[in-house]
């Protein structure tokens, strides 16, 4: 039992690699929100689009906010699914394996108990039908 265990994979999430996207994703935003205080960002959007006033465009960072959260938790969701999942697959696997185990000793041991005569005409009948 110890076997199917170690056999199972690894797990992907590794701690240096959490880290290191955190501060990837901190890097990031530093950068974008000293770029987008330099250009102006926001005061460039609202000029620009006054002579599109009537479609509410100056609200768009805000919706685009919203929409942005609304996508982490549902990719968030998706991973708890996920996980989920592979663990209800690992369980399934370990207990076919453990059945794979009990049948092949079980069918290991109904061939010790065969008479010897039984085994070779079971021999030669394998070997004359690989010939053809």
């Amino acid at each position: 039992m110890t076997s199917i265990r170690s056999a199972a994979l690894p797990s992907t999430l590794e701690q240096g690699s959490l880290w290191r996207d955190l501060l990837v994703i901190v890097l990031v935003v530093m950068v974008a929100a000293i770029l987008f205080t330099q250009v102006e960002l926001n005061e460039w959007l609202f000029v620009s689009t006054r002579k599109w006033e009537a479609l509410q465009l100056d609200e768009l960072p805000a919706v685009l906010v919203v929409l942005a959260t609304c996508l982490s938790w549902f990719a968030w969701r998706r991973y708890r699914e996920g996980r989920i999942e592979i663990g209800k697959r690992q369980a399934a696997e370990a207990r076919l394996a453990t059945l794979l185990l009990r049948t092949g000793a079980s069918l290991n041991s109904i061939w010790k108990l065969r008479r010897p005569s039984a085994r070779r005409s079971h021999a030669s009948c394998t070997m004359s039908s690989g010939n053809t």
